[in-house]
């Protein structure tokens, strides 16, 4: 199993970051990409032609890579939302039908489908779960794939919660996608880099990541995989980088109307950032070294003295199987002083984000043993006792 890996990363060492979920440290590496990105980009005439698409090249490889696909299948994008507006550009809906979310999912998901849904005349609905923590990752999955029927044109959801890290069986749920025709959009922004994934074997059709969590990029960063039976659709915006034989810069005014192949009409303009891209290449390569599933197996064993705390104290958590181990929400219940937990958490510098009604936890390789001790001092101190 990998050991810490701390020293990757120039972390203050006298705070608890508790919460790669928010936004990831900055690697050692990705420092040094961008100084000498901002370096070189004192002198423009040290930027030459193919150094606008080399690292691109990179990148939709290493994610390509990451999520096992292709790396005709991957786009360059800034952000969910235009990842997002890419996909539902070009899907269409019948009289009749309806689309699917999940409750109290991310802001930019929902306000995607719903302004879609309001486009096409279609009915959103909300999926929602039962409260607790009996049983395992078939109940809230199953409740997604019995809700699914003919009448369903699409379905969006995150590959886990984001604010409590609930997972989902993707594969079941995709199989069940296509079985019906349904478009199965997946934003991956918690889930991929952290944990293992395959878009063909799960009946993706889309798949939309910001960069800046668990893909160790800077912030305004993002990816996505489009199914090949998306390539044909129509982009967001029209990029002269997105065009066939745009490496060619004495022939741009030739006003080449075929698109990049396969996803790469959906690549943001200016996608050759030349200050982010190096950092986002860094953090991808970094993390296909690691490998999603030793960070969840390092994630899953630092985690343990945690859950046998919140048992001890009587604090309710959701089982092993329906949670990530990289990312997990702590219910706070009135058996929780708010009062002292934040006063807690400011005393032992400890750096975690409330989402609804939970303390939501966001482990990482960078994270140890004494970052999970101080959260176990915050909680103990934190809880009313009978």
């Amino acid at each position: 199993m990998l050991h810490c890996q701390q020293e990757l990363f120039s972390l203050d060492p006298d705070v608890h970051y508790l919460n790669c979920a928010y936004k990831a440290p900055l690697l050692k590496s990705a420092e040094e990409a961008a100084k000498k990105a901002l370096i070189r980009d004192r002198n423009p005439f040290k930027i030459q032609g193919p150094d606008f698409f080399e690292d691109a090249k990179i990148i939709r490889q290493e994610f390509a890579k990451l999520i096992q696909t292709k790396e005709e299948n991957i786009a360059i994008i800034p952000s969910t939302s235009y990842g997002l507006a890419s996909v539902f550009k070009n899907l269409k809906c019948g009289p009749g039908k309806h689309a699917y979310c999940i409750e109290n999912d991310f802001p930019s998901d929902y306000l995607t489908i719903k302004k879609w849904c309001s486009t096409q005349n279609a009915e959103l609905r909300t999926l929602s779960f039962p409260k607790g923590i009996e049983g395992d990752l078939r109940e809230s999955s199953q409740i997604i794939i019995d809700s699914l029927n003919s009448d369903t044109s699409v379905l969006l959801m995150s590959a886990i919660h984001w604010m409590t890290g609930e997972n989902y069986d993707l594969k079941a749920i995709g199989n069940k996608c296509e079985e019906l025709g349904i478009y199965f959009v997946v934003d991956g922004t918690q889930f991929v880099g952290a944990m293992p994934i395959n878009v063909e074997e799960n009946k993706i059709d889309a798949l939309i990541c910001a960069a800046y969590k668990w893909l160790m990029g800077p912030y305004s960063t993002g990816l996505a995989y489009f199914h090949p039976k998306l390539h044909n659709g129509e982009p967001i915006e029209e990029s002269w980088i997105n065009r066939k034989g745009s490496e060619n810069f004495a022939n741009l005014t030739d006003y080449n109307l075929e698109y990049a192949e396969g996803a790469g009409r959906f690549n943001m303009g200016q996608y050759s950032n030349f200050i982010l891209l190096p950092m986002l290449k860094s953090g991808l390569l970094q993390i296909n070294s690691w490998q999603p599933k030793n960070i969840q197996d390092y994630c899953f064993e630092l985690g343990k003295p945690l859950f046998k705390c919140l048992e001890k104290l009587g604090i309710q958590f959701e089982s092993e199987a329906k949670r990530a181990h990289h990312l997990f929400g702590i219910p706070l219940d009135e058996s929780i002083n708010l009062d002292i937990l934040k006063n807690k958490m400011a005393e032992e510098r400890l750096i975690l984000s409330f989402r609804g009604n939970n303390l939501r936890v966001a482990l990482h390789l960078f994270n140890n043993k004494e970052d999970i001790n101080a959260l176990i001092r915050v909680l103990e101190a934190s809880k009313i006792l009978d």
